[in-house]
């Protein structure tokens, strides 16, 4: 099934979409992330993506209170943002969120990352987050001299069993609504077996049809393109429920 994931990003306990990944390009549109989380539902999006900038700034979730009241209206959560130490991870998935996104941790503690794995099989996205083709950590800020295909497949070779998938990224696209980029995402998705989720860039409903093109994608995350009414959540129901599956 291709997944369908709406995204809220939470800065200073808001929900707010960044340009490119930039702290401080925070744009606020709704004063209670509850509210969105609680509008998804109404509309009958069972599984969202939230994010914590906070956390992923500063390097520890900020916003757990927030997360709580996300997950106990029912919803199926896949977290990320400040995941950065096993005790972290352990604390966030006991919350209850179905899946958690770690990049950081894998590149700067990789035994750390390796116990997390073997502790909770299948629950985790190692995020894939790039600038110019080059994996990026802490939030995005530091670009690693890291290819974005061997970095991920040394995991994979040696923890397919282990690790869900990846979340990809190319941090330039990141609320740009210009579209995501295709030939990152396609170039990547080809080199690793595991399932691919994309984000950045997404603008309409033909970008999400055109993702689910590439083979090995399995899902993508929409932010902005939500909330500047670029693509409505009838028409994210209806890919969702309809034959997207």
């Amino acid at each position: 099934m291709f997944e369908i994931l709406p995204a809220i990003d939470i800065k200073d306990g808001k929900c707010v979409r960044l340009f490119q990944g930039k702290k401080d390009t925070a744009k606020i549109y709704f004063d209670d992330p509850l509210d969105v989380a609680k509008m998804y539902k109404d509309y009958g999006l069972k599984k969202i993506h939230v994010v914590d900038l906070d956390g992923a700034f500063e390097g520890k979730p900020k916003n757990y209170k927030i997360l709580e009241k996300i997950i106990n209206l029912g919803l199926k959560v896949q977290y990320g943002g400040g995941l950065r130490s096993f005790e972290i991870v352990k604390n966030t998935i006991e919350l209850g969120v179905e899946r958690v996104v770690i990049g950081t941790l894998a590149v700067k503690n990789s035994e750390e990352f390796k116990k997390c794995l073997l502790e909770f099989p299948k629950k985790i996205v190692l995020a894939i987050d790039t600038k110019d083709f080059k994996v990026t950590s802490l939030g995005w800020e530091k670009v690693e001299n890291l290819d974005p295909i061997s970095f991920a497949k040394r995991w994979e070779e040696n923890y397919k069993n282990y690790l869900w998938g990846y979340l990809f990224t190319d941090i330039s696209k990141d609320g740009s609504l210009e579209g995501p980029n295709f030939e990152a995402i396609k170039k990547f998705s080809n080199g690793v077996s595991l399932p691919v989720l994309a984000s950045g860039g997404v603008s309409n409903i033909e970008d999400i049809l055109k993702l689910k093109e590439i083979e090995n994608v399995k899902g993508v995350i929409i932010g902005k393109a939500i909330y500047e009414n670029k693509i409505s959540l009838k028409d994210l129901k209806d890919l969702a429920i309809g034959y997207l599956r």
